[in-house]
């Protein structure tokens, strides 16, 4: 379904398709409250919040981006403004990274799948323990798989500061992994190149 057509069903309050824009946006909203709050019962508060606030608004959704990316900013303000109350000031904390891939080089055998879940496991950390807002971007680039000009709507940073956050990012997991490996010298991580 289009943008377009979802958009003129709900504008005449078609449930069903609430529920299936609640549905297609789902991971993309929970992704962004858990990466902001660090907490799942904040999320889903902050969660039912945000669809709440796209059911109120849908029609001022004015088209100058992709309806999930309108979503996604709506996300951003929502748990941000939440956050900004809580703490005044901006800290992101814990992200779930449980779909998280990494590919790593060799054979498929027993021992390679091993030590390719061990290296999962030990990235899951590291980006657990990155600056805040570079978790965000890894999060929102490598796992929603958003554009950097996606994420710039989303978060109001510029596409540059993106670019570079993720770059700064890849840096250190990559530094991070070697540490722990350094006879690993190709590291093979499709979703972060």
């Amino acid at each position: 379904m289009t943008d377009e057509d979802l958009l003129m069903k709900l504008k005449t309050g078609n449930n069903d398709a609430f529920k299936y824009l609640i549905n297609t946006n789902r991971n993309l909203v929970w992704s962004i409250a858990l990466g902001i709050t660090g907490s799942k019962d904040v999320s889903e508060d902050l969660f039912q919040e945000v669809f709440f606030r796209v059911y109120r608004d849908i029609n001022k959704f004015r088209g100058d981006s992709k309806l999930s990316t309108w979503i996604g900013s709506i996300g951003f303000n929502v748990c941000s403004d939440f956050l900004r109350k809580k703490t005044r000031n901006k800290i992101f904390s814990k992200t779930d990274f449980t779909e998280f891939e990494m590919n790593v080089p060799g054979d498929k055998n027993p021992g390679d799948e091993l030590h390719s879940v061990e290296i999962n496991e030990m990235v899951r950390r590291i980006i657990d323990n990155l600056p805040s807002s570079y978790k965000l971007l890894i999060n929102l680039y490598h796992l929603e798989e958003l554009s950097y000009k996606e994420i710039a709507i989303i978060t109001n940073l510029p596409p540059g500061t993106i670019k570079s956050y993720l770059s700064r990012a890849r840096l250190l997991i990559k530094a991070e992994i070697l540490k722990h490996f350094p006879d690993f010298k190709e590291i093979h991580y499709e979703s972060f190149v």
